[in-house]
């Protein structure tokens, strides 16, 4: 009798301990479920803050190019390189410096445009409503001056760099565009109405006969 119940006690302390291990094991299973969840909802937060920095940043990046086309056609605007008053929005090539992605909001805000704002009045446009972010930021460097062909066949073409800053959120991602733009000078016909908000269809899909026009190209900074 004395064996036996010596047996059963260490039969059962046996069972207990397992159960001890089995508990700790889907005790760190919960757990590594539970950070793995964490990290994945993180990540997702992360993935939409961020594709709202580059939707604001692809906004603002519109507003500027479509302010670009506004401008009448048959009346070329000359870039300023010193001395730029405020009304003077196309700046000459590195008037704004390099590494613009690197630049603080600060500095966006205090050389740059704010999007569905008039550059010029700083008033709000038609079918806009500024928000406490602004959509966004942009600026225009002139960077090439094609003349008008000796035959006539090509008009004057000019080449920008737009930039523009996106940011999701106060404290939040942001993000820096940049594309280079062909722009025709000479004829009343070159324009369109502006303006018509981001994502209206480009002057250049209504004209024929012009090799060189529009967003020639396009990268994303950060």
């Amino acid at each position: 009798m004395k064996a036996g119940f010596i047996s059963t006690t260490r039969s059962g302390g046996a069972v207990l301990m397992l159960c001890l291990l089995l508990l700790i094991a889907l005790g760190l299973l919960g757990l590594a479920a539970a950070s793995d969840h964490l990290l994945q909802t993180r990540m997702t937060a992360n993935l939409d803050d961020q594709g709202r920095a580059d939707q604001s940043a692809a906004s603002a990046l519109a507003w500027g190019e479509a302010w670009l086309f506004g401008l009448a056609g048959e009346d070329r605007v000359s870039a300023c390189s010193t001395a730029c008053e405020s009304d003077q929005v196309i700046r000459a090539s590195g008037s704004f410096g390099s590494h613009l992605e690197q630049q603080s909001l600060d500095w966006w805000r205090q050389n740059a445009f704010r999007s569905g704002l008039d550059p010029v009045t700083g008033s709000v446009l038609d079918g806009f409503e500024s928000g406490p972010l602004g959509g966004g930021y942009w600026l225009i460097e002139e960077i090439h001056d094609l003349p008008e062909a000796e035959d006539g066949l090509s008009p004057e073409t000019v080449y920008y760099r737009v930039m523009a800053r996106g940011l999701s959120q106060p404290g939040g991602s942001w993000a820096v565009t940049e594309s280079i733009i062909a722009r025709p000078w000479g004829d009343e016909a070159f324009t369109q109405p502006f303006p018509a908000g981001p994502g209206q269809a480009g002057l250049c899909t209504l004209l024929t006969g012009l090799s060189d026009c529009g967003r020639r190209g396009w990268r994303k900074h950060h």
